[in-house]
């Protein structure tokens, strides 16, 4: 399946939003059989459109996965990442052991994201010149299923140990890690976990771990669930790393399937002053998100104190087009007869109360990325082992004495 160029959310005329109309108009032009097949599938993404909940969101991925046609997955080398670039890196006591104990690794996925622009109303001596506005694109993961994200950290993890263990590091057993007392102390998280976000950006991301790994989160991670005064799995984590005479690691990684684009939100009394437009899209490319893409190293030589570092992706990378599609699931704005009349009135006669009745322009629209899983497989773990790579290379920087 070929790449899909940036699907944008400017002012346009009110579409079918129903998942019957939706099938209608995107099937228009094909034959009775295909028809049939794509109404089938759009009307499938169009419900998928209506669940807000996570767990909705993985039932209709899941089942839009199933009405796809198995494809060899494509043969996609490790990307190429200039750590020095494009980490943080604060890891110099890694040479002081080489036993290494994994004791978390996370792999993030967003399978719903969105992006908003906005611009006040614009004015000039004498009243408003042009309204406000403001627009919206959500956008969420189609022909995906949490099998095939379980599949890619398990693999991400394997490629991972045998990297640390080709470093020259001594990967601890984890029935070891088990049995010590500080792993007794970690408070860990259900799995697969969800996290869901509504402030300035609705975004659902969900979170994997390798068979046998718990999930456990630090203190202020912002996807974790541990607020930034709980310190007991890093003091935990500290009686692990005294316990097994180790350095204690949780690498995690956050990638997203889908760039998204925003005219920014502009705000003050001369924001929007000749303009009046706010435009935001989405694309699908594969990217590796900033901030909690890092790997978390721990190290205590007492319970009661130790060293913590890491190596943490500094802004997002946009890796490229991953073999997706992009389907409108609904798009709509307010601009219709009526508004355009008040406006017209209002810029013939300068009427701040005609101004308001009209009110800013509103768009939004709902895509779904279509993939499927053998793409979105090889092209995310060829994204994920690159910051494996990255991880790896902190391990080499500092080798062990």
């Amino acid at each position: 399946m070929p790449g899909t160029a940036l699907a944008g959310n400017t002012t346009s005329q009110p579409a079918a939003t129903d998942a019957r109309g939706i099938a209608q108009a995107l099937t228009a032009n094909k034959d009775s059989g295909d028809a049939a097949a794509a109404a089938g599938f759009i009307s499938a993404v169009a419900e998928a459109n209506t669940m807000t909940s996570a767990d909705g969101v993985e039932m209709a991925s899941a089942d839009l996965g199933a009405q796809q046609t198995v494809i060899p997955a494509p043969d996609v080398p490790p990307i190429s990442i200039d750590v020095a670039k494009k980490f943080h890196t604060k890891l110099k006591f890694l040479n002081r052991i080489k036993r290494v104990i994994v004791a978390g690794f996370r792999v993030g996925f967003v399978v719903r994201d969105s992006v908003t622009a906005s611009v006040a109303a614009g004015y000039q001596f004498g009243g408003t010149h042009t309204s406000g506005a403001s627009s919206k694109t959500a956008v969420e993961l189609a022909g995906v299923d949490a099998a095939t994200l379980q599949n890619i950290t398990d693999q991400l993890y394997a490629d991972f140990i045998a990297d640390l263990e080709a470093a020259g590091r001594v990967v601890v057993p984890m029935e070891d890690v088990r049995a010590s007392e500080g792993f007794a102390k970690l408070a860990t998280t259900p799995t697969p976990y969800t996290k869901e976000s509504k402030f300035l950006q609705d975004r659902i991301l969900s979170v994997y771990t390798p068979e046998g790994i718990p999930l456990w989160w630090e203190h202020g991670n912002q996807i974790g669930d541990k607020g930034p005064f709980a310190t007991g799995n890093w003091k935990a984590a500290g009686s692990m790393s005294v316990d097994l005479a180790a350095i204690v690691v949780a690498p995690t990684f956050l990638i997203s399937f889908a760039e998204l684009e925003s005219s920014g939100n502009k705000r003050g009394m001369f924001a929007g002053y000749g303009s009046g437009k706010a435009s935001t899209g989405a694309s699908p490319k594969i990217c590796l998100l900033k901030n909690e893409t890092k790997m978390l190293a721990i190290h205590f030589k007492l319970k009661i104190a130790g060293d913590i570092g890491s190596v943490a992706l500094k802004d997002q990378i946009v890796v490229g087009e991953f073999g997706a599609e992009i389907i409108t699931l609904d798009e709509r704005d307010n601009n219709n007869a009526t508004r355009a009349g008040l406006l017209g009135l209002a810029q013939a006669t300068g009427s701040q109360g005609l101004f308001a009745a009209a009110g800013k322009s509103r768009g939004t629209q709902t895509l779904a990325v279509q993939t499927n899983p053998s793409y979105f497989t090889a092209y995310s773990l060829a994204a994920l082992r690159g910051v494996n790579d990255a991880y790896i290379w902190a391990f080499n920087k500092y080798p062990a004495k």
